[in-house]
Parts: C-alpha cells; structure tokens; sequence
C-alpha cells in the first residue's frame, strides 16, 4: 500500500471516530436525562454527568485556554514523533 493512500485512510478513520463521538455527545444530551439511571439491559444502565476537570478534576483549577495550549503541544508532539518515524 502506498504511503499517501494508507495516510488518506488514517485521516478518514480519525474523522468517522470524531464524527461518531460528536453524534453520541448530541445523542446523551438530547434523549438521556440529567443523573438519572437508564436501564439498558439487567447488568448495564446508562448515567449521564459530567466532570468538569481534566483526568478526574486534576487540572480543573487552570485556566481554559492554558488547558487548550497543552493539548495543542501534545497534539504537536505526537504528530512530530509520527513524522519521525522510518517508513517501512
């Protein structure tokens, strides 16, 4: 396989991923109840809450945008040691 053509398939994968994760996000919002239990199946039910911090509240009292700046880094650096990386 063709490098660009493996790399065009990675990005259509990542944007299904997100595509899906945003339809699911609207889905909860709009048809699962505020901390209410909905039960799907006897061992499973669904909650709906929300966490307000990074990684369980560790990083909730920084500013928005220093969480955003990280995250930018992090994204950067992943995609620098991926263009690092030998191609086979």
């Amino acid at each position: 396989m063709r490098w660009p053509a493996f790399r065009r398939r990675v990005i259509i994968v990542i944007l299904l991923a997100l595509l899906l994760d945003q339809a699911v996000k609207f889905a909860v919002e709009m048809w699962l109840p505020f901390q209410e239990a909905v039960h799907v199946v006897p061992m499973l039910a669904l909650y709906r809450t929300y966490n307000y911090g990074v990684a369980f509240s560790m990083l909730s009292g920084l500013e928005g945008w220093l969480i955003v700046t990280l995250r930018l880094f992090v994204v950067a650096f992943v995609a620098w040691l991926w263009r690092q990386t030998p191609k086979e």
